[in-house]
């Protein structure tokens, strides 16, 4: 019995790691793990008159972020993503809009913070399932 529970006392640091984020959450969010998701979660759609914007970046100095699109659905030239390669919208960002075959794809921070910056506007028309990145985080 002691054996199961210094066993699980030791798995509780690993528990939660990963972890669901909502671009609707805004801010920065720190983290190497885990899920972008439009407002919907991974079971919805989001919503009409949507503008957020949300900053991932890494764990530890040195390191990177990267997001893998692994769905994408909004829009077709109405209800945008844009992503900045950065702390903040000040640069050039990239736009997509449309289904699986406008996706992000796979996207690599290559500034000095390692931070992307992700903004989602939708307009008052039609709305579909959205979007879901798995986060995770290199050295480059």
């Amino acid at each position: 019995m002691k054996k199961y529970l210094i066993l699980s006392f030791m798995l509780i640091p690993f528990i939660g790691l990963s972890q669901d984020i909502l671009i609707s959450e805004g801010g920065t969010v720190n983290t190497c793990s885990g899920t972008l998701f439009d407002s919907g979660g991974g079971s919805g759609n989001y919503s009409s008159n949507e503008n957020y914007s949300i900053t991932i970046c890494p764990d530890n100095p040195g390191q990177n972020i990267e997001l893998d699109f692994t769905s994408f659905s909004t829009q077709l030239n109405a209800d945008i993503l844009t992503i900045y390669d950065g702390p903040d919208n000040t640069g050039t960002g990239t736009t997509y809009s449309g289904n699986a075959t406008q996706s992000p794809g796979f996207i690599t921070a290559t500034n000095a913070s390692g931070c992307i910056t992700v903004e989602f506007f939708s307009n008052a028309a039609a709305n579909t399932t959205g979007f879901a990145a798995n986060i995770s985080c290199y050295e480059p």
